[in-house]
């Protein structure tokens, strides 16, 4: 059986701290770049604060993509208003399933 030898279980347990370590780095030289201003950061912090409750990332991408274009587009601020009226009612059913990790 895979991963019930010694040598593999202990090789996997000193991988894990590596990996959290390449993505502390990625993100502490990512964050001065993409964080521009106070809307780019609130975004961000907003997808990070999502991401620890363990919501689905494809869900946060889509929460922090539609808040861009609120925030960042002059022409979407008076056309997507309709469309946000769907958008809470739908929610609870998106969430449900896109919410739970296998």
């Amino acid at each position: 059986m895979f991963g019930t030898l010694p040598a593999a279980e202990e090789t996997f347990y000193a991988i894990k701290p590596i990996v959290v370590a390449l993505i502390a780095n990625a993100l502490r030289r990512l964050v001065p770049e993409a964080v521009t201003d106070f809307a780019t950061g609130g975004i961000f912090f907003g997808g990070l604060i999502l991401g620890l409750f363990g919501i689905n990332e494809l869900l946060i991408m889509a929460l922090g993509a539609l808040a861009g274009m609120l925030l960042f587009s002059d022409r979407l601020r008076a056309g997507i208003a309709p469309v946000l009226v769907l958008v809470p009612p739908a929610l609870p059913a998106v969430t449900g399933h896109l919410g739970e990790h296998r």
